[in-house]
């Protein structure tokens, strides 16, 4: 039994020991920043990737009046351990709103801690018919003979 709780010591301290702190981290957005305004449709997050995270949480919400959140995205993103990537990302459909969005780097024991980001979606602009000239024919009155 002894033995059993010394390995359990053990096994306790050594995964703390192999992960890295990412507590103190910051995750470094890329797109699109804070308090942008940009146009419906598919949206680009993007952030730069943090050394010893083995995935990501985007969280993007749309506040309402009533102090009620609507949660419309909450998504993981595994790290590829295989490949140094520098950036990670994913893209959303968003209507026109506002909205709130942070990315948290975490791995088997640590997370960072994020700001909240402010993102402001326009309508999509509808594009104007231009006038037609050809499309007014001229009227004549009859001549009766």
């Amino acid at each position: 039994m002894r033995r059993f709780v010394l390995f359990l010591i053990f096994f306790v301290v050594s995964c703390e020991i192999l992960e890295e702190d990412l507590s103190q981290r910051d995750v470094t957005v890329i797109a699109p920043m804070d308090g942008v305004e940009t146009s419906a449709g598919m949206i680009a997050f993007r952030w730069h990737a943090v050394d010893g995270a083995a995935g990501y949480g985007l969280r993007v919400v749309a506040p309402s009046f009533a102090h009620a959140v609507r949660f419309v995205a909450d998504t993981l993103i595994m790290t590829d351990t295989l490949t140094a990537a520098r950036s990670y990302g994913c893209k959303l459909p968003l209507d026109a709103g506002n909205y709130e969005w942070t990315v948290t780097a975490f791995n088997g024991a640590y997370e960072t801690t994020t700001d909240v980001l402010h993102l402001t979606v326009a309508a999509a602009e509808v594009p104007e018919e231009p006038e037609n000239p050809d499309s007014e024919i001229p009227t004549t009155e009859s001549s009766k003979p």
